[in-house]
């Protein structure tokens, strides 16, 4: 039994008229045609407006979708977890705000940028094998180290007080608008409260910003030892067509080995 987990960096519909070929209405089917095709297990979402959702909600019907929006009145961008249901189990579901108050809606640090910033947890129960673990999504502040370390210690500080309570294999995906020598990504790697991989380092290239920039790496999924020691394969979806891909970021994926 294999499970493929995708992180996938929506491209936000707000500001995207100047994307031309590029718009999301454009993107929606080859996207739709790509997830239909590969048929994931559960897809961690970023950077998702009320106006794709609906997509999301309507073509998805094979998934449970789970997740909110940032601001303080629960509108803006939003993370989103995409979960199978004919092969998993919502067993719980949380959002917490990156902020020195987790649970109110809209807080943020001082070092931020403007925008609020999320991280979704879901613990899922595996259908055939019963197989329970947490899963984490997130995307980070795209202006300040500061921010991006502290939102990162928000995280993993929550990863642990959960693991306290009742410990479980971990995954966590996200765009953390971060290259992978940053002090946010040396902080989760050398977590030592539960030890954590990127599995998917060999992706070198996540961000090209539709082409327009030579690729940098700052989406990730990591994992708990327990379940990076049995990832099989990585990989991205970097499909294009008469110049139109699925988004500025290459959607990354990691297959694992269940039994």
């Amino acid at each position: 039994m294999k499970m493929n987990v995708v992180s996938f960096n929506f491209r936000t519909w707000f500001g995207a008229d100047g994307d031309g070929i590029n718009n999301y209405i454009h993107r929606v089917g080859p996207i739709f045609e790509k997830i239909f095709e590969a048929a994931p297990d559960i897809i961690g979402f970023q950077e998702v407006s009320d106006r794709q959702i609906v997509y999301l909600e309507r073509l998805l019907a094979d998934y449970q979708l789970v997740g909110q929006f940032r601001e303080a009145d629960f509108t803006g961008e939003g993370t989103f977890i995409a979960v199978r249901k004919d092969r998993f189990q919502v067993l719980a579901y949380n959002t917490f705000w990156l902020s020195p108050t987790p649970y109110v809606p809209g807080s943020r640090f001082e070092e931020q940028s403007g925008c609020p910033r999320i991280c979704n947890v879901v613990r899922l129960r595996h259908r055939e094998s019963g197989f329970i673990f947490r899963m984490f999504n997130t995307h980070l502040d795209h202006i300040g180290e500061e921010a991006r370390v502290l939102g990162m210690q928000c995280i993993l500080s929550e990863l642990e007080r959960l693991n306290s309570i009742a410990p479980f294999p971990a995954i966590i995906t996200g765009d953390m608008n971060a290259k992978p020598e940053s002090k946010a990504m040396t902080l989760c790697r050398e977590f030592v409260p539960v030890p954590l991989k990127d599995v998917s380092a060999e992706l070198t290239s996540t961000f090209h910003g539709f082409k327009q920039l030579t690729g940098i790496k700052i989406d990730y999924i990591y994992m708990t030892a327990d379940l990076a020691s049995r990832v099989v394969a990585t990989g991205l979806w970097d499909s294009e067509k008469n110049g139109c891909y699925l988004s500025d970021h290459y959607p990354i994926w990691a297959e694992v080995q269940l039994d």
